[in-house]
């Protein structure tokens, strides 16, 4: 055990500051992005690939299509309204004066 605990202070100390509990995130991130919008996203993303992959039941694929997009226009609407909801709150945290400068500088 303190063979164990040896080794580990050795590579702490050797391998310099790296925090290794956190990942980096892949890919563009959003500051509207909430967890409830990426479990939607992946439930909308897996009826969609249920729906084109049926082919042999033409009624299945059907309900399979309503189900598909009733769920994709329940997620635009959730991203437009946290979208909204974001952009709202940036503006109200922002003065006026300074708000379209941060925005140039972003765009």
């Amino acid at each position: 055990m303190k063979l164990e605990e040896a080794i580990q202070k050795a590579c702490k100390g050797t391998s310099g500051n790296r925090n290794i509990s956190q990942p980096k995130a892949k890919g563009k991130t959003v500051p509207w992005g909430k967890n409830e919008l990426k479990i939607m996203r992946k439930k909308t993303k897996a009826m969609r690939r249920s729906y084109q992959r049926t082919t042999s039941n033409e009624a299945l694929r059907e309900s399979r299509k309503t189900q598909y997009t009733k769920a994709k226009t329940e997620y635009q609407a959730a991203v437009r309204k946290e979208k909204t909801k974001s952009w709202k709150e940036y503006c109200s945290t922002t003065s006026p004066i300074n708000l379209w400068k941060e925005v140039y500088k972003l765009a």
